[in-house]
């Protein structure tokens, strides 16, 4: 069992939006680990229909609870996303 914070990533193909929260992700995850689970929304029709007009989305995993906090939305802001993965780390 991992202690890094997890964050579910939904994407899916060819979405320019979705590689720079990648890229964002990654600059971040450099500072402060944390495991990054990529979800391709196309493969699951509930996913497709909740997400399509939203991606990419980020959501915390919580380490304590089945409870996810979306983080983000079309955007990255890499330091809203350090602020709350520290607090997950607490």
């Amino acid at each position: 069992m991992s202690l890094e914070p997890q964050l579910l990533l939904y994407t899916k193909p060819n979405c320019s939006l979705c590689v720079k929260a990648k890229a964002d992700l990654k600059r971040v995850a450099r500072k402060i680990p944390f495991q990054i689970q990529e979800i391709d929304i196309t493969q699951d029709e509930a996913l497709f229909a909740k997400y399509r007009h939203l991606i990419p989305v980020g959501e915390l995993a919580s380490s304590t609870s089945q409870k996810r906090e979306m983080l983000f939305i079309y955007r990255v802001d890499p330091r809203k996303l350090q602020a709350q993965l520290r607090k997950e780390l607490i």
